[in-house]
């Protein structure tokens, strides 16, 4: 799988393809999964890059209150 995009920070990594990511640290896969995941554990580690992501970020916020709304 050739990663679509690629962010490192530091000693964080970032590789996103499609739904799929995966974060690294110190070049040692941490996750393997949904990129939106993958996503949250690297801003976890790495949280001066949230600007960088943030219209993900509010796209992930509205997904998770949607679905804390139908399952009420």
């Amino acid at each position: 799988m050739t990663a679509e995009f690629v962010y490192t920070h530091k000693n964080y990594g970032l590789e996103l393809e499609g739904a799929q990511g995966r974060f690294f640290v110190d070049g040692k896969l941490m996750f393997k999964g949904f990129a939106s995941i993958a996503l949250e554990e690297y801003l976890r580690h790495a949280p001066e890059e949230k600007k960088r992501f943030k219209m993900q970020l509010v796209g992930i916020n509205n997904r998770r209150h949607l679905s804390l709304l139908n399952h009420q």
